[in-house]
């Protein structure tokens, strides 16, 4: 519903999902910045993966927007982005547990990854069928 010249009303799920998207975007930015600016000695490759994380952080500011703006980008990026979060859970929880601190880190934060995963391919599926708002 058009509130005001380029304002639309939208669900307080709408905003939420945006905003933790957001703040996971932030986050991963500001710590795969803080990893390779480290000036502790590292192999090349734990420094190559703050690199990664990132770019992950990208992508999820980058979900954040395509699902502010009206648009079928958002099917794109949200289900690759869901997609990729949640694969990474289940690898996490089935595979990492001795690389991230035991299974009392790798279980939570793996559900966590796809808790949040689930919730961006359920809101690209309700976009995709129009069953939720638009922007």
């Amino acid at each position: 519903m058009l509130i005001a010249r380029g304002f639309y009303r939208r669900s307080i799920a709408a905003v939420a999902f945006e905003v933790v998207w957001l703040l996971v975007g932030a986050v991963l930015i500001a710590q795969g910045w803080i990893g390779i600016r480290d000036p502790r000695p590292m192999l090349e490759s734990a420094r190559n993966s703050y690199g990664v994380v990132i770019v992950f952080g990208g992508l999820a500011i980058l979900t954040a927007l395509t699902h502010l703006v009206r648009g079928r980008l958002f099917s794109l990026v949200g289900g690759l982005a869901g997609l990729l979060l949640g694969l990474y859970g289940v690898a996490l929880i089935l595979l990492g547990t001795e690389d991230v601190g035991g299974l009392r880190v790798s279980l939570p934060a793996g559900l966590t990854a796809i808790a949040l995963g689930s919730w961006t391919i359920v809101r690209v599926v309700l976009r995709v069928k129009g069953s939720v708002d638009a922007a």
